[in-house]
């Protein structure tokens, strides 16, 4: 037992193969490309891929062996992205229902390297999940490249073209779970956020009613316990960020999540604004970048406020001080980067509407940001 940990990444060479124990701790597609590379040399390779799902993310990552060599893939679940790509690529993926393999051949005459576990080809399944997969390389001599190459071919003979059917019946699929998934985060952040800001239940089923005398007081009742957090410089975000942090992979996906999310979140509260008091806190956004959000939060919450009926004419003038405050003291400036962003902006968005959306959080390396109503 007390070399468990020395399991990881260890090369075991046996007959004519070696074994490699992989996680994601060692960049298995990085590994695999220049396990690939030293091997083949050339462009002379067949690429054999039988996996559950594919996306085009993990498409990407694996690009150069899909491009130089020639290759086969067959798959029950793949995104319209993750198809297109192959399409245009030349290459024609096939589908196999209820296939829950996840097997990775690259082989010429001589030689070979498998990858076999439980990485997905998505960039979750190879970079962010914690999966284990080994990866075995030998001559195509040994037994276990011929019972590889067998379990690849007897699921190839059984898989079938795809067709614009079964794409349009995945895409209605994926988005079921996806928003399965999505609301089951949002609604765990939601019921920990108003744990830790000791908002009463009673108005929290106010705010989910569609009588506007009810919804009037949800907003004025954690509007005002929101305020005084907020006056009191007690809001608990690092509390906040702790939690987030327990919850989702990193503030990347946070963004992505916000981005997919229904615009109706934390009490109507559009989730980017969760997601710019955890990235300002935790100090990933620059101080130009937090400022021009900021003030365009302002401006669109003061816009949006005065067009709602029932909303507080405190939440107004709010807003008001806040955006002159701004825009016109540089010491305030700084300190809501510094401090206030997340104090000051959850009591603010209570005046966004319910049917706002928000789209454009996270794109590449840079971080956008867009409301609509």
């Amino acid at each position: 037992m007390n070399n468990t940990n020395n399991l990881n990444n260890k090369l075991y060479a046996h007959n004519r193969h070696m074994i490699r124990i992989l996680t994601k701790d060692d960049d298995i597609p990085s590994i695999l490309i220049k396990e690939v590379h030293n091997l083949f040399k050339t462009r002379g390779f067949e690429v054999d891929i039988a996996t559950a799902f594919v996306n085009a993310n993990g498409l990407r990552i694996i690009k150069d062996l899909l491009i130089n060599g020639k290759p086969y893939l067959v798959a029950s679940n793949i995104t319209k992205k993750a198809y297109d790509w192959l399409v245009n690529h030349r290459i024609e993926p096939r589908l196999y229902d209820d296939l829950h393999a996840k097997l990775y051949i690259m082989h010429n005459d001589n030689a070979y390297i498998a990858l076999i576990g439980s990485s997905n080809l998505t960039k979750r399944g190879f970079t962010v999940n914690f999966e284990v997969d080994v990866m075995l390389k030998g001559e195509t001599t040994d037994d276990y490249y011929e019972q590889l190459l067998k379990i690849f071919n007897t699921i190839w003979n059984a898989s079938r073209p795809i067709t614009q059917g079964d794409l349009a019946l995945i895409q209605r699929i994926n988005k079921r779970v996806r928003d399965v998934v999505i609301k089951n985060k949002i609604m765990h952040i939601e019921n920990e956020i108003i744990k830790l800001l000791g908002i009463d239940r009673d108005a929290i089923i106010k705010c989910r009613s569609v009588n506007t005398d009810d919804r009037k007081q949800c907003i004025n009742a954690i509007y005002n316990k929101l305020r005084r957090f907020a006056q009191g410089n007690a809001l608990p975000e690092q509390a906040f960020r702790t939690m987030v942090r327990s919850t989702i992979h990193g503030i990347d996906e946070l963004g992505r999540l916000c981005g997919k999310a229904p615009s109706e979140w934390f009490l109507g509260v559009p989730c980017i604004m969760l997601y710019v008091a955890y990235q300002l806190g935790s100090g990933g956004m620059s101080y130009r970048t937090g400022i021009s959000f900021y003030e365009d939060v302002l401006t669109n919450s003061l816009n949006l406020a005065s067009k709602i009926k029932g909303v507080k004419a405190d939440v107004i003038n709010f807003v008001m001080q806040e955006l002159g405050r701004v825009q016109s003291d540089r010491e305030y400036r700084g300190q809501v980067i510094e401090r206030k962003i997340g104090a000051a902006t959850l009591p603010l968005i209570l005046a966004l509407p319910r049917n706002c959306d928000v789209t454009g959080i996270f794109r590449g390396n840079r971080y956008e940001r867009e409301i609509t109503c």
